[in-house]
């Protein structure tokens, strides 16, 4: 009997099992074993198969060897066929794609896969969570000394816990050893800390020049544009004696125009009213004469997109003016930073708050203030006209709403 073994990669079993026909005949008896070769704790790796092929050797003629006899008889000898020669003569060879053996490998690494994905998610989770727990941890720890009085009393006056513990720990940076056991320095080196990160250097060279100024008033609806621009040209007009100007483009409101009218022949101001962008820069190349020209514009919402679009529309002129955004004082810190983005499209260069002495909590406006790169050039206090408008600095300014996110203090 003859006994020879094949062995291969499952996907090239056609090309063994013609090697054993060509080797041994039709006739030959086979037992074939599958096994897996390289991988990784069972996954992945190559399916091979091993073939045991036997047959009974039959006695040639004249005790001749079978070679010898196949020589006589004209026989060509046996040869191994080539792999391409077999590609091209099986019909049996199949494509790696639809075998079983790579199917089944596909299906394993997709499971691992999907459950190294898991793990990692889970890690991450708890990463997160760990964060988040340390992150309040932190924000409960208390403290040293009066600087824990600090911070709760910035939270008491409206400022997030996040925000007021890290100026509180700001002002703990700049306090000499020698000073903090002593609230009303600690309290000074607040106010030099808010000065520090809010007030910028800026050009003010235009304003303190003695060159004519375009002031434009805009803002959301009931804010104050109109009260603050009666103060401002009553202390223009008034108080510095400059030859001022009036120009409103708040033609959505009859009571608006008339309000204004009234109050421009009480200080004997000329008034002009426009409905559109060349009306606008027609009116204040017209005042050539003015020291100042302050234009009045009508309250939008900011969540009105048309209106806003409006509003754009009537600022693309380009005229040399200040545009001050006016917002309220009593409005909430993401509402203040919401609406400031919403004008960003105006193109405004100034802040001014109003209402100041309608609020008893300075926190929000601190927190905005600390966002805004915009300088804060006015802030109004009253609706007494020519009285309840602070002029200053940005630094006083900025100081005094410092100071005032302290009162209540010891």
């Amino acid at each position: 009997m003859k006994i020879k073994k094949y062995e291969g990669p499952e996907i090239d079993l056609p090309r063994l099992m013609l090697q054993v026909k060509h080797d041994l005949g039709d006739d030959a008896l086979i037992k074939k074993q599958t096994y897996k070769k390289g991988g990784l704790l069972g996954i992945g790796g190559t399916r091979w198969v091993r073939i045991y092929a036997s047959v009974e050797e039959k006695p040639t003629t004249n005790g001749e060897d079978r070679t010898s006899a196949e020589k006589k008889m004209n026989f060509d000898p046996p040869r191994r066929f080539t792999t391409d020669e077999l590609k091209v003569e099986s019909p049996l060879m199949i494509s790696i794609d639809d075998s079983p053996a790579i199917k089944t490998i596909m299906e394993e690494l997709k499971t691992l896969r999907h459950a190294v994905d898991d793990i990692k998610r889970k890690e991450d989770r708890k990463e997160s969570e760990k964060e988040k727990e340390e992150a309040v941890n932190i924000l409960d720890k208390p403290l040293p000394g009066w600087f824990e009085y600090l911070r709760k009393l910035l939270e008491k006056n409206g400022m997030s816990r996040e925000t007021a513990r890290s100026l509180a720990e700001g002002v703990i940076e700049i306090t000499p050893a020698a000073e903090r056991d002593d609230f009303d320095r600690i309290k000074e080196r607040f106010v030099e800390y808010m000065l520090s990160l809010i007030v910028k250097e800026r050009d003010m060279s235009a304003e303190e020049a003695d060159e004519k100024r375009v002031i434009i008033l805009i803002g959301p609806t009931g804010v104050g544009k109109t009260t603050t621009l009666a103060k401002l040209a009553a202390n223009f007009a008034l108080l510095e004696e400059k030859s001022v100007s009036l120009i409103t483009a708040d033609t959505y409101r009859i009571a608006a125009i008339d309000q204004l009218r009234t109050f421009a022949q009480i200080i004997n101001l000329p008034l002009d009213v426009v409905f559109s962008p060349f009306e606008l820069k027609k009116a204040v190349n017209s005042q050539v004469d003015k020291d100042v020209v302050l234009v009045d514009t009508a309250g939008r919402s900011p969540l009105d997109e048309e209106k806003m679009t409006e509003l754009a529309e009537l600022l693309k002129e380009e005229i040399g003016a200040e545009v001050h955004l006016v917002l309220s004082a009593t409005t909430k810190t993401v509402d203040l930073k919401a609406i400031s983005k919403r004008f960003k499209s105006a193109g405004y260069d100034h802040l001014i708050l109003s209402k100041i002495d309608e609020t008893v909590t300075y926190g929000p406006l601190i927190e905005f203030l600390l966002d805004e790169e915009i300088p804060l050039s006015y802030l109004t206090n009253g609706q007494n006209v020519p009285d309840d408008i602070i002029f200053a600095s940005e630094r006083d300014l900025i100081e005094l709403i410092a100071k005032r996110s302290l009162e209540g203090a010891k």
